[in-house]
This record gives C-alpha cells, structure tokens and sequence, in this order.
C-alpha cells in the first residue's frame, strides 16, 4: 500500500480530516448545534433560593425604645454565581444598599451596616423589607417589624 502525502499525513494530525479505519479519508463535519452543558446548583446564572430576614436575636418581631439602635439581617440562599444587588427599606425608603459577588451557591449574610440607622425616632409600628434588584426574582418580599415605644433608649454617660 503507497503511503499517504505528507500534507495529507498532517490534516490527520491536525484533525482536519480524521482518518477512519479503512483508511478512507473524510472531511470533518463541524456540529450543528453547541453541546448543552448541564450543572448543578453552582454554576450558571446567579439565582435566589431563599430569603430569610429577622432581627439579630432571629426573631421577625422586635421592640425597641425611641432613639435607639436596631439593625436587620437577611440570610439568603443562591444558586449560580454572579453579581448580587439588594437594599434594605424601612417604611419603603431605602436606608441601605448591598451589592456584591455571590458564587458557588453560597448561602449569605447580609446584616445591616453598623452605620446604617434603621429609624427609631418615631414611635410606632415600621417595616423592614430586603428588596432584591439584582437578579429578577419571583420570590415575594420578605418583611420583618418593629415597634418603636415613647419611652426613650438610655442615653450613655461621656467618659
């Protein structure tokens, strides 16, 4: 059997054109469509899971005195990763807004900054909403509630 020409030997290697076991030579036929990958929960697209919020004690209730402190936390569970926006609302005015990387299908903390000031200068009854912006999801707001009283949070004697 003559052997093959050196160029022809080279489309081979290359796998421009493979060689089939009868040794026939055949053009490369490109795929028609792209292969379909498939992942789990940690590839893709960012996603939202879950949302969680509560007070820092894990209750979605809290009472606090005029004047004082209180932050809010969200655990939130992703799929994907990507980029992650959200903002805290009280009373459906923005006090705070998250933005961030998630990967891998983290479950996150999000807990309000220690300079954010979640409003407790008017008594009464306020809700805490987390409102994600980014990505789109269908999951209803989760909200969570104090009670401002009149009584006023102690004040700290100055060193």
């Amino acid at each position: 059997m003559d052997r093959p020409p050196k160029r022809v030997l080279l489309a081979v290697a290359l796998g421009i054109v493979p060689l089939t076991a009868c040794g026939e030579l055949r053009p490369v036929v490109p795929p028609t469509s792209q292969p379909r990958l498939s992942g789990g929960t940690t590839t893709g697209p960012v996603s939202v899971r879950r949302v969680e919020l509560s007070f820092p004690d894990g209750r979605p209730l809290a009472t606090v005195p005029r004047n004082s402190r209180v932050a809010a936390r969200a655990v939130v569970q992703f799929n994907g990763t990507g980029p992650f926006r959200a903002s805290w609302l009280v009373d459906g005015r923005p006090v705070e807004l998250v933005s961030t990387m998630v990967s891998f299908g983290d479950t996150r903390t999000f807990d309000t900054a220690p300079a954010t000031v979640l409003p407790t200068f008017e008594p009464g009854a306020h809700e805490v909403l987390f409102r994600i912006e980014q990505p789109a999801t269908t999951l209803p707001l989760s909200q969570i509630r104090y009670f401002v009283t009149v009584d006023e949070a102690p004040t700290h004697a100055k060193p």
